[in-house]
């Protein structure tokens, strides 16, 4: 996601199907427009999501946005079960709609954008493993919107995180079958 405003973002399928790879869900705002998300998922729509082998399970990095009012590893209902971990990792820069006020031709500071709630597991949909949420362990982020090159990414550096609620490794009236895991501080 590099720019715009969403009622709901999915890493996974809308009510059915199979993924047969990894999800990531990557938010990064260099596009025209400020991002603005209501609800962020890794995993599905009511559509269950297995991590293959040897995978990742759902991945969902916040880097830059104006705002993301909830996020979570897992799915959206009942039947958005995840078999296999979750991983949430929030650790915020500017996004290029906050850098200048460019109207004014002057330059202004501005702040990060902020994230709302975080759960490491779905929302009314099981993880059947453990969470792993990460907030502010990133001292710098690999900006994959802007690498036209993947032998030489484009790096940008962490300016902290403003997280505006509450952090949960579980979910929200979501089981969690495994161990949940949230870490707070720079590696």
């Amino acid at each position: 996601i590099t720019s715009g405003r969403f009622k709901k973002v999915f890493g996974g399928n809308n009510k059915g199907g199979v993924i047969s790879g990894s999800i990531t869900v990557n938010v990064e705002e260099t596009g025209c427009r400020a991002i603005e998300i209501e609800q962020l998922y890794g995993g599905g729509n009511h559509a269950a999501y297995t991590t293959p082998a040897g995978k990742t399970g759902p991945t969902v990095n916040v880097k830059s946005c104006k705002r993301v009012d909830e996020v979570y590893g897992g799915g959206f209902g009942e039947d958005a079960m995840v078999v296999g971990d979750t991983h949430v990792n929030i650790s915020m820069l500017k996004g290029v709609l906050h850098s200048n006020d460019t109207d004014s031709g002057n330059d202004v500071e501005q702040s990060i954008g902020s994230v709302g709630t975080v759960f490491g597991g779905g929302n009314a949909a099981k993880v059947v493993g453990s969470t792993f949420v990460n907030i502010g362990t990133k001292t710098e982020w690999e900006m994959r919107s802007l690498t036209t090159n993947p032998a030489s990414p484009v790096k940008r550096t962490v300016e902290g995180v403003l997280i505006t609620d509450n952090v949960y490794g579980g979910g929200k009236n979501a089981d969690v079958t495994g161990q949940t895991n949230v870490t707070v501080g720079a590696d």
